[in-house]
């Protein structure tokens, strides 16, 4: 999925060199630049939803032993 977050930083690039209408290869490194902080975005965000998800599913079990103990 890292991938993803890397191939949307690159367009995101292209996309600001088409919009300024400079050739592609002007500053190379703002490639480099904007796919290494797309990832990094990408890379917290996912693990803030997997830790997300793994809270959701304690509160579920929790929620499903209460319900049980009461029924």
């Amino acid at each position: 999925m890292l991938l993803a977050w890397t191939a949307f930083g690159v367009g995101v690039r292209a996309l600001q060199m088409g919009i300024r209408q400079a050739p592609l290869l002007h500053a190379p490194m703002g490639f480099v630049y904007s796919a290494a902080f797309t990832t990094t975005v990408g890379y917290y965000f996912e693990s803030w939803v997997e830790k997300n998800d793994e809270l959701l599913e304690l509160r579920l079990a929790k929620l499903k032993k209460l319900r049980e103990a009461s029924a």
